[in-house]
């Protein structure tokens, strides 16, 4: 009977410690998953913040400045991290731009090192992409609503670029992306010249007929 309870025993400590190491493995996967750009990064060239979002014609000039990197023979990625949100279950490397870019890098590395450039309210850092110097001289635009950390991140790129002695083409940095604000403009005059020549016609009609004219 002691030999089978001690049998028992070993087996309920078996399961037990399977269960536990199966629970490890669960966590640990999910805190390699807590990072949305890493994951974000393993399919597309950007991950941009949730909140604000990015205006359109510069998410646009973002991912032409990379293609446009990418022909020149670097295979960068960039990741625009605007508010600890965007870290999801790291929020605390918010701020820290050098080191959340070394710990990116490494979650996004398969073959060798991934060139990769990191854009936060207090930085930029790159990595496996060249010296940093590039980007040396290059302030962060924080006016998120306006697009601010994508421009930065453009401008980044065209840098690291003019760096290695591939210069890329400029892309447009226009703030908005539907490009309604020239029809706009030019609307504008035009209802007004309309205006005008209709209270030229009404003034004439009403002094015609002896009538004061009205507005």
């Amino acid at each position: 009977m002691a030999v089978n309870a001690s049998a028992g025993l070993r087996r309920t400590l078996a399961v037990f410690l399977l269960v536990l190491a199966g629970g490890f493995a669960r966590a640990g996967a999910a805190a390699a998953d807590a990072d949305p750009a890493s994951d974000v990064l393993l399919v597309q060239d950007a991950f941009l913040p949730y909140e604000p979002t990015t205006p359109p014609a510069l998410a646009k000039a973002l991912n032409q400045a990379l293609t446009e990197i990418h022909a020149t023979g670097l295979q960068l990625k960039v990741a625009i991290i605007g508010s600890p949100v965007d870290l999801g279950g790291i929020p605390e490397l918010f701020g820290q731009v050098q080191r959340y870019a070394a710990f990116l890098e490494t979650e996004i590395s398969y073959r060798g090192p991934q060139p990769l450039l990191v854009v936060m309210p207090d930085g930029l850092s790159l990595q496996a992409a060249g010296s940093a110097r590039a980007l040396s001289a290059l302030a962060v635009d924080t006016d998120q609503r306006a697009g601010g950390l994508a421009r930065t991140a453009v401008l980044a790129v065209e840098r690291i670029a003019a760096a290695r002695g591939h210069p890329i083409a400029a892309p447009a940095l226009r703030a908005s992306g539907g490009g309604g604000g020239g029809p706009l403009l030019f609307a504008v005059p035009v209802v007004l010249l309309l205006a005008g020549a209709g209270y030229v016609v009404r003034r004439r009609r009403s002094i015609g007929r002896g009538v004061p004219s009205v507005l």
